[in-house]
């Protein structure tokens, strides 16, 4: 993909995640509420010290673009199989969505109707729900990255935003996504905001009661230019929230994109504090309008006050736990991925943890004590055309400075709990980082790789020194860890010339971490972390379904006939080992228990399992669950047993008590870890260990 397009795919994500933070906390305000509070708003009315939590306007379009992945690439790809991704990637009755109830939630009442059988799009249609819960606005929210990843196809953006809104909305539901995800389409290629809604309408039945607001609003624009306040009164009068039942109908919401794009006239602060001023659903509206104007006037266009505060990080809460620790550039080299297979173009890119500060500002989510100022820069770079500059202010001769990327993050990280995330460390013991550094100018500076544990120990390797002419590698391979949680790893800066200076600067470029584990985690360290009363987390795990506690030094389940199942561990995680410890304390003839191993969500991965009369190994996909291979194996219950479950290329295999299995199978070759219930039961697990596959 050509390199404006590409930045333009960061620049509309990086306006995603402003607009959902410039609204979060106002969301459900009214137009007055607002006014009296604030005035006119023209920066984040509220401040989040700490970190942005996750929304679920960002946790549907950053893994509903999965399902293309999850399903080969298909361009045939049906909304049947689009609603199978979207049960591979939630927690039940937990976080992603607002779980509002049956016939109140439009998501929750389209999950039950899967969940129970009902497929695709006939579980989120106005048919099977009724036009209340199917017009609701989350088949909007959504459908951002559709845009982004067919840019200046708005025919072939909409018509992937219908399908996976079908999944959940009908009616104007479906309407919104077509409009948000072909108005984002339109702004690759086009410069002027009102041939972008053009173009987009276009896309949308002319008779639609979206097409209604949408032009009514433009035609009060056309007639009143210079007075939002009075356009957003007509709206509110023609097309309020009295007008359409349900708790967050999508029409008075559209009303408010429409009103701040023709009044925001294509400036993207102007567009965004209108559409926040507004009330009602302002995280969801000032998304969909910041991720319009993101594209459309680029990253020059968003100003500096709008990017700092969020430094390029995003939270998410889906299953994977992992994959709930992301930075803006990363998810944007994921989205031209997908645009790149989709458009049949070769792609060089890589699931791997690496920042290579490519896109303009861009600082991937580093961070740097008091006293370091991080800038993106092109004056030099040894990968790519740019990289991060860092600026130490006042340098003490022989003082520690640390550059850093967070590896895991908890309750103490965030403000609040929005839509109740959990995450899994990206780094672990045995694995290695690597960075490449260059100096300014002569003065002496030593490096090295820092790893730093939420313990308060810490591991850094042989320092370097920099120079000036030539970029020099520095890399570091941490020893096999128990019981430890890795909070961050980055580069420690030691200046080692006394003399007084105001600053010292070196470049970090091509930072990266990743490869085989090496963790024992015995649970007799492990912590509970309590966001909320009704939202307390398990250190290192995201739970899918069950009752997980940890008890007298073991992880504890227990699980209804629909089973349990808890997730940790890297999806970058290759070829290693798995090594168990539990004890099946009661289960029912058909209960299993066991592990999962190379997951990628509730509905991919193999998994490793023993029951009363055997032992098995299954594959799981969005198709359903093949048994590969399976030998016979009698459980009992309250006795301890080991399971080792090996992944080593397209070769799994299981031992258990001497008894052993394998399989081929070259279908999921990366993935993260897990442990299951089937049948359900009780069970304790003792302990785990992560290693290399010829590890004894």
């Amino acid at each position: 993909m050509e390199k404006a397009f590409r930045e333009k795919i960061y620049a509309g994500w990086l306006g995603k995640v402003i607009g959902v933070r410039h609204g979060a906390n106002t969301e459900g305000w009214s137009y007055d509420d607002l006014l009296h509070t604030f005035g006119e708003i023209t920066n984040y009315p509220h401040d989040f010290p700490k970190n942005f939590c996750s929304d679920d306007d960002l946790n549907g379009p950053l893994f509903f673009m999965r399902t293309l992945e999850d399903c080969g690439f298909d361009e045939n790809i049906t909304p049947a199989q689009m609603g199978k991704t979207v049960m591979n990637y939630l927690q039940e009755y937990k976080g992603f969505f607002w779980w509002g109830g049956y016939g109140i939630s439009t998501e929750h009442t389209a999950y039950e109707n899967m969940k129970s059988g009902i497929p695709a799009p006939l579980s989120g249609s106005i048919a099977q729900n009724g036009h209340t819960i199917a017009e609701q606005i989350g088949g909007q929210i959504f459908s951002d990255c559709w845009g982004f990843i067919f840019p200046g196809e708005p025919e072939k953006a909409a018509d992937y935003a219908e399908r996976m809104a079908s999944v959940t909305h009908d009616g104007n539901g479906l309407y919104g996504a077509r409009f948000v995800a072909g108005a984002i389409a339109s702004a690759f290629v086009e410069t002027d905001i009102r041939k972008v809604i053009d173009r987009a309408l276009s896309l949308i039945p002319a008779d639609s009661m979206y097409q209604k607001v949408f032009h009514a609003i433009e035609m009060f624009h056309d007639a009143h230019p210079e007075d939002w306040r009075a356009c957003f009164l007509y709206l509110k009068n023609n097309f309020g929230y009295d007008k359409y039942p349900g708790s967050c109908h999508i029409i008075p919401n559209t009303g408010v994109i429409a009103l701040a794009l023709c009044y925001g006239n294509g400036d993207f602060s102007h567009t965004i504090n209108i559409a926040n001023m507004c009330g009602w659903d302002t995280d969801c509206n000032v998304g969909n309008a910041a991720a319009i104007l993101g594209v459309l006037v680029g990253v020059d266009g968003i100003a500096e006050h709008w990017r700092e505060p969020v430094r390029d990080f995003l939270a998410a809460s889906s299953v994977l736990g992992s994959r709930n620790i992301e930075d803006i550039p990363h998810v944007a080299d994921y989205t031209c991925f997908l645009a790149d297979k989709m458009a049949d173009r070769s792609s060089d890119y890589t699931s791997e943890h690496r920042m290579t500060f490519d896109y303009p500002g861009s600082i991937q989510a580093f961070r740097a004590q008091e006293d370091i100022v991080l800038r993106n820069t092109e004056e030099i770079s040894c990968t790519g055309c740019r990289s991060l500059r860092i600026a130490i202010q006042h340098p003490l001769g022989g003082k520690h400075y640390d550059v850093y990327y967070q590896t895991d993050y908890n309750n103490t990280d965030f403000n609040d709990s929005r839509y109740n995330p959990s995450f899994s460390p990206i780094l672990y013991g045995g694995q290695t980082v690597s960075a490449v550094l260059r100096s300014y100018d002569n003065r002496k500076l030593k490096v090295c790789i820092v790893v730093k544990a939420r313990s308060g120990d810490e591991w850094t390797s042989e320092p370097i020194l920099l120079s000036p002419d030539a970029w020099r590698r520095v890399s570091f391979t941490l020893p096999a860890l128990t019981d430890q949680t890795l909070l961050y790893c980055g580069i420690r800066i030691t200046p080692n010339d006394m003399k007084t200076c105001n600053c010292v600067i070196c470049y970090l470029d091509d930072f990266s971490f990743g490869g085989t584990p090496a963790y024992t985690n015995t649970f007799a360290q492990e912590i509970e972390h309590h966001w909320t009363p009704e939202h307390t987390t398990l250190n290192q795990f995201v739970i899918y379904r069950g009752n997980w506690k940890l008890e007298d030094s073991h992880l504890h389940m227990n699980a209804d006939r629909d089973g349990a199942a808890i997730y940790t561990g890297d999806c970058n995680f290759q070829n290693y080992k798995l090594t168990t410890v539990f004890t099946p304390i009661f289960g029912f003839n058909d209960s299993a228990f066991g592990v999962v191993v190379r997951c990628s969500g509730n509905l991919i991965g193999y998994t490793v399992t023993v029951s009363p009369n055997e032992l098995a190994i299954d594959k799981r996909s969005l198709n359903g669950t093949i048994r590969l291979g399976k030998v016979p194996f009698e459980m009992k219950q309250n006795e301890t047993y080991t399971l080792a479950a090996t992944c080593c290329g397209g070769t799994i295999s299981a031992n258990i008590s001497g008894v052993s299995l394998t399989v081929q199978d070259e279908d999921y070759s990366t993935g993260c870890i897990g442990f299951i219930n089937q049948g359900g039961g009780h069970q304790h697990i003792l302990s785990y260990t992560l290693s290399s596959t010829d590890s004894e």
